[in-house]
């Protein structure tokens, strides 16, 4: 016989005499269990569900809060932790205040707000809602908690939006204490009497660098113009120094500051250009932006949302992708209506 078939043999033997061991435990073991006495129990079914000597039921009630303390108190560790989750749940005072546009108080209005906090049997929250008072303050106190998230705030005539309608999460460890004189404002708005608006969006590429080209929308001839001026040295898609303008033809726009509503438009302060450049190696410096404007053209008022791309690309400058509201009544009152919206003819 061969040294190769000699080893081939004492593999398959060894390995069959560790197989065999191993069903002899495994019944050794199954005897001992069988031999124990065991209370069993059936559901309506007649299915084994329980071996009291093995553990807990699967229909048997889940422990209560007390029966959970109790077991907690037996084992150092888990107490430990469960202390430390109860330090986390802090005691809140919370104030807040909804203001209009002109910074008149907003009173009667809905505030949904949820709370997280540690619990023994689960990290669950809860939901309250407030009222605010007639000077428009509401004031979350005498809960504890750790996470503290304001859902929703409402009121029938105005809208809500911006900083009052997205969803605002407030952790109340970094929340500090706030009171009638520190409150968290949230703005909402009180709707004005809406006008049709032509509503749209609008694409468009400007072909060349340094050429002020038109934009058209409907109700607005010569309304606006726009162009892109780049570095005649740029590299292909790779943009060096740029600049955007846009022109108010026949009246003027402004960039705005950042306002939560942009529901009329202003009576002054407008610019006949507004422009914006992109230095290389500077802060901030992209291929690509976004505005929003209110811009007046003759006696229309309307307002802009864009968003400008420059491109460093044989006959193409730059892309503008604009979304624009319009009142065509002379009246600055841009509160849009989908109801009321004026399509172009």
């Amino acid at each position: 016989m061969s040294n190769q078939s000699k080893i081939l043999q004492f593999v398959v033997i060894f390995f069959s005499g560790i197989v065999v061991l191993y069903f002899f435990f495994q019944s050794t073991s199954l005897e001992q269990v069988s031999a124990q006495p065991i209370n069993q129990k059936t559901t309506e079914r007649g299915a084994i569900t329980e071996n009291k000597q093995l553990g807990r039921s699967e229909s048997d009630p889940a422990p209560s809060e007390s029966q959970l303390l109790q077991m907690i108190e037996r084992v150092p560790k888990a107490k430990g932790m469960y202390e430390a989750g109860k330090l986390s749940n802090l005691d809140i005072e919370f104030y807040g205040k909804v203001i209009d546009q002109h910074g008149n108080p907003v009173a009667g209005a809905r505030v949904g707000v949820s709370l997280l906090r540690w619990r023994i049997l689960d990290a669950g929250g809860a939901f309250h809602e407030f009222t605010t008072d007639s000077e428009g303050y509401f004031d979350v106190s005498g809960i504890s908690g750790q996470v503290l998230t304001i859902r929703s705030i409402s009121k029938d005539g105005y809208e809500i939006i911006g900083e009052a309608k997205r969803t605002q999460t407030f952790r109340v460890e970094s929340l500090g204490k706030r009171d009638k004189n520190n409150p968290i404002i949230f703005h909402a708005w009180k709707k004005l009497e809406s006008e049709p608006l032509y509503y749209g969006e609008y694409k468009q590429k400007l072909r060349d660098s340094g050429v002020l080209e038109a934009i058209n929308f409907p109700g607005l001839n010569n309304g606006l113009s726009a162009r892109f001026d780049l570095d005649p040295n740029g590299i292909p898609y790779k943009p060096e120094n740029w600049k955007i303008s846009i022109k108010a033809n026949a009246g003027g726009i402004i960039e705005s500051q950042g306002e939560i509503f942009m529901n009329e438009a202003p009576e002054s302060g407008y610019e006949l250009v507004w422009s914006k450049a992109y230095a290389k190696g500077t802060e901030g410096f992209t291929d690509e932006g976004r505005k929003k404007f209110y811009f007046r053209s003759g006696n229309n008022y309307g307002r802009l949302e864009v968003n400008y791309v420059a491109y460093y690309k044989k006959g193409i400058a730059g892309i503008l992708r604009i979304k624009y509201w319009i009142n065509p009544n002379g009246s600055r009152n841009l509160q849009y209506d989908p109801a009321k919206r004026i399509y172009p003819k």
